[in-house]
């Protein structure tokens, strides 16, 4: 900044002022007279005015340099010019013989008097003054200092240069100081980006045209950490997302809401900012993802043993294997049957002793379960015997046979005679297959080869069906021509 101290000049004014004093005394000894309207008209040109309480006017002349400046006397009988010989000044002519003309071409730092003498002159040719004018001529300053160089001007605290003007004014003393020193600046910054850590200069320029520099240290602030987990949760429920910081600060979700924890009942990714108090944030993102566990149920039955898929039937013993098959859930998870296996085994090998429901379950991790139930209808074991047969060869009821359902595995056939001899023991083998049946061929009415004679035989007949014990029934059957 560049300042003009006015003091300096006015102290250097006033020094001029006192220095005018003598000055003025001494070029009173040398008076160029002016008397009247024309300068040989004066009363007493070399005579001297008596200051009795003379009026005094005070008159300031700014002027510039190389202009001619023309001073008016009072308009009286005589009047007295007290210049300084080396001002450069000349009288007026004719109209103008009253006046004084200057040239400015130098500093005026004393006062020009004009001494006004009185309109009643006395008869000794000594006037009493009864006017003074007073003028000071103020040469404007012509040197204009526009300030010292950016480099030297940073690197002083003050500076003090004297600049004299073109017409030879005493010298302008001119300050420039500096208020503060502000030619480097030392700033301290805080950042939550690790990019802008560290320090950075930077150079700015004033209206002077200086420049100023910047020095900015920049510290990395405590970045927050912030934890968000994937949430899971099973169709039809309610999935949390939870979000926790280490720091004090605020949450916002992109979906609006606020909060560290939210509750959505649809998948996809969400995300949440945290704004610690320092400023600094941190993002994290989550998945939601919402499992609908399913559970299927196969049934696996001979197919002559099977009686109806839908509801399953089947025929008393008969093994089902059911198999469990799980999708739609990415989490590990448990089967669990009910009166059936392991906790964990997808396959149940079952007899069918009797018609009952099982049950079947299937729970992952996230407790999302699926649930399947079947109803096994079991027909009990059929086994059809007849009270006659005849044997003659006809091919119509030739043999004494035994009917059974298909899931009769052995069957063995004694026939007594009333006597109590037995004429018939054997294993049958199943002579033709039915579709839901079973022949077993049995006894052809002979004993050692020959046919005995129509009679009434009882008989005693032992099966059993598969995965079961053996049973046994008797009675009576008549052989007939």
């Amino acid at each position: 900044m560049l300042k003009f101290s006015s003091i300096f000049y006015y102290s250097a004014v006033k020094r001029s002022l006192s220095l005018g004093v003598n000055v003025f005394r001494i070029m009173m000894l040398v008076i160029l007279p002016l008397m009247g309207y024309t300068q040989d008209e004066c009363l007493d040109p070399g005579g001297d005015c008596t200051l009795a309480n003379p009026v005094e006017f005070q008159n300031t002349v700014y002027v510039r340099c190389g202009d001619t400046v023309r001073l008016n006397p009072t308009q009286e009988l005589c009047n007295t010019w007290t210049i300084d010989p080396s001002v450069n000044f000349s009288y007026g002519q004719g109209e103008d013989s009253t006046a004084v003309f200057l040239v400015i071409d130098q500093c005026f730092p004393e006062p020009i008097y004009v001494d006004g003498i009185t309109n009643t002159p006395s008869g000794t040719g000594i006037a009493s003054c009864d006017t003074r004018l007073v003028y000071h001529l103020l040469p404007a300053i012509d040197t204009m200092q526009q300030g010292v160089d950016c480099l030297t001007y940073s690197a002083l605290d003050s500076l003090q240069e004297l600049l004299p003007s073109s017409c030879g004014c005493d010298s302008i003393l001119v300050n420039y100081f500096l208020a503060e020193i502000i030619d480097t600046t030392y700033l301290f910054a805080e950042s939550c980006l690790p990019a802008e850590v560290g320090v950075s200069v930077d150079t700015l320029t004033a209206m002077s045209g200086c420049d100023s520099i910047v020095i900015t240290t920049t510290n990395l602030n405590e970045l927050p950490e912030l934890f968000l987990d994937d949430a899971n949760a099973c169709i039809g429920d309610v999935a949390t997302l939870q979000a926790f910081a280490l720091q004090e600060g605020t949450y916002l979700w992109d979906n609006g809401e606020s909060g560290y924890e939210i509750e959505v009942t649809t998948p996809g990714t969400y995300s949440v900012t945290f704004t610690a108090e320092n400023g600094c944030t941190a993002t994290q993102s989550a998945n939601v993802l919402f499992t609908d566990i399913s559970l299927e149920l196969t049934t696996t039955v001979a197919d002559h043993l099977l009686l109806s898929e839908n509801p399953l039937t089947v025929w008393q013993g008969s093994a089902i294997e059911m198999e469990a098959l799980v999708t739609e859930t990415p989490f590990p998870y448990d089967i669990i049957w009910n009166g059936g296996p392991e906790i964990g085994d997808s396959t149940f090998n079952y007899i069918a002793t009797s018609s009952t429901n099982f049950i079947v379950a299937a729970i992952d991790e996230l407790g999302c379960a699926s649930f399947v139930e079947i109803t096994i209808q079991v027909r009990p074991i059929g086994v059809y015997i007849p009270t006659a047969f005849s044997p003659n060869g006809d091919n119509n009821n030739d043999y004494f046979s035994v009917y059974t359902s298909p899931n009769v595995e052995e069957v063995r056939l004694q026939i007594f005679s009333r006597t109590g001899g037995t004429v018939f023991d054997q294993r049958l083998s199943p002579t033709e297959q039915l579709a839901q049946g079973i022949i077993w061929q049995g006894w052809d009415g002979t004993y050692r080869g020959k046919r005995l004679n129509p009679q009434l035989f009882a008989y005693q007949l032992w099966y059993r069906a598969i995965q079961g014990e053996w049973i046994n029934i008797s009675g009576e059957v008549n052989l007939v021509k």
